[in-house]
């Protein structure tokens, strides 16, 4: 019986840590919308639903940075939805274009497995890994470029 115990214990000490710091990143910047930014329906203002959900699903990320049971996987899942929500609050904007989005971020285009900008960037895969160095020979999928602390996902065709 004390074999089988120390075997468990074995196996749970040597559990693999996750990176949760695009993660955090992202949670970052939400807070940071959700203080300087004002819910309403005059223009510049934001969208009373997108302002909740984006609340709530603040919530939840800060659940999964705390989580022992998480998987790396689970990890990049919900950093993906977080941005995904985000990108929706800043699209309720009233008066929102798709212009004023490139307005204080840098321009990014992706091309056969390359990811281009106008400004420096790190790139990194799903996982959390940075692939910068791959970029130009980039596999097809879901990568995530930080610039200055803000993440957004870039789609790899």
């Amino acid at each position: 019986m004390n074999q089988l115990k120390k075997a468990i214990g074995d196996f749970l000490d040597s559990k693999v840590p996750v990176d949760c710091s695009l993660l955090s990143k992202a949670i970052e910047e939400a807070k940071n919308l959700i203080e300087n930014t004002q819910v309403g329906t005059q223009f510049g203002q934001y969208g009373q639903s997108e302002f909740l959900n984006l609340r709530n699903e603040i919530k939840v990320a800060e659940s999964c940075m705390v989580s022992e049971t998480l998987t790396q996987s689970d990890i990049d899942d919900e950093c993906l939805k977080l941005l995904d929500v985000i990108d929706q609050y800043k699209k309720s904007q009233v008066g929102y274009t798709a212009i004023d989005t490139q307005k204080d971020e840098i321009i990014v285009e992706v091309k056969k497995g390359e990811v281009i900008s106008n400004k420096p960037f790190r790139l990194y895969n799903i996982e959390g890994k940075e692939v910068s160095n791959q970029n130009g020979n980039l596999s097809i999928g879901v990568y995530m470029r930080e610039f200055e602390s803000i993440v957004k996902k870039v789609l790899v065709e």
